[in-house]
């Protein structure tokens, strides 16, 4: 995959996220009246939005991995070769076999 690829759907998965938590309260406002059991319903709704929360901030945390890779491999003069991950996670470009 090519790193504009992975941004456009970094960026698309970021956007869907902040759609759904952005929906978030006025579901709970729509639901907090009705019931008793409404009131379980609205925690595990703000629990859901605890979950987006952190997938939103892994998000960006990826994008900034990639954004990373992009600059050490620009550096390196290693233009055509790919950032991947290793076992660990940990962003490596082909071609650069430094610590």
């Amino acid at each position: 995959m090519r790193v504009t690829e992975a941004r456009v759907l970094l960026r698309r998965a970021s956007d869907a996220v902040q759609d759904v938590r952005s929906r978030l309260p006025a579901l709970i406002a729509a639901t907090s009246w009705r019931s008793p059991s409404a009131r379980e319903f609205r925690v595990a709704v703000e629990e859901w939005g605890g979950v987006l929360a952190r997938a939103a901030e892994e998000l960006a945390r990826w994008d900034d991995d990639l954004a990373r890779a992009c600059a050490v491999r620009e550096s390196a003069g290693a233009r055509n070769d790919p950032p991947t991950a290793d076992a660990h996670g940990d962003w490596q470009v082909f071609g650069d076999r430094s610590p």
